[in-house]
């Protein structure tokens, strides 16, 4: 699975683990330095090296000093490092899988600024807005935000006959309708969470909304029923 050159390259990543540093990145990428230490053919690779810079000499005696270090503990220590190296390896393929998805996921979102575009997103719910602390102090304040709804329209059938029977009978048909359908409507509003638009005659029409902080409350067309 693994050659004797990368196993002994695994072994300098870990020795420069920790100690490698953004200075030393600008003088040798990572990938050379650990094939400077583990190549036979050292001199090709010194080529790459502006060793006209700053610390570049020092970086390269560093180097040069990890090679026993790396012969060392390929011969005695292989056994231990081995399953390290499997479990970094899978390591690093899960995190590649969730940087994937996360790349999939982070395509399919757009950034938008022009006012219809951001309207005509939060008609449909796909608008996801970041605001500022005072903009999250204001919209908390304005309470929450009706996200669902549900629209209730009742009337008494045959209501014309029963208010031409009544006021037959010199009974006032509001006072019946109050008693027997407005009131007794009124009275179960609370329990399933609607309020009236309003009430003219024997119709009565009747809200039930889902509000964004009330999760447990999002069947507004089921509480219509019970309604």
């Amino acid at each position: 699975m693994f050659s004797e050159d990368d196993r002994k390259q695994a072994i300098v990543s870990y020795l420069l683990r920790g100690e490698w540093s953004i200075a030393d990145e600008d003088l040798i990428k990572l990938p050379i330095a650990c094939a400077y230490v583990t190549s036979n053919d050292t001199k090709e690779l010194l080529t790459r090296i502006d060793r006209t810079q700053e610390g570049a000499i020092a970086l390269i005696k560093r180097l040069d000093g990890l090679v026993e270090d790396v012969d060392r503990q390929f011969k005695e220590e292989l056994d231990e490092i081995f399953p390290r190296l499997l479990a970094d390896l899978g390591r690093y393929r899960l995190h590649l899988k969730y940087f994937r998805f996360a790349h999939r996921v982070l395509n399919r979102i757009s950034v938008i600024i022009e006012p219809d575009e951001m309207q005509l997103a939060r008609v449909g719910g796909r608008l996801y807005e970041l605001l500022s602390e005072e903009e999250n102090k204001l919209l908390e304040s304005s309470g929450p935000e009706v996200i669902h709804h549900c629209i209730l329209k009742a009337d008494v059938r045959g209501s014309t006959k029963v208010t031409e029977e009544l006021s037959n009978q010199d009974l006032n048909p509001v006072t019946y309708f109050s008693l027997r359908f407005s009131n007794p409507t009124t009275d179960i509003l609370l329990t399933y969470g609607a309020s009236k638009v309003f009430i003219e005659g024997d119709a009565v029409i009747l809200s039930v909304v889902e509000e964004s902080n009330r999760p447990e409350q999002w069947y507004s067309v089921s509480r219509s029923c019970g309604v």
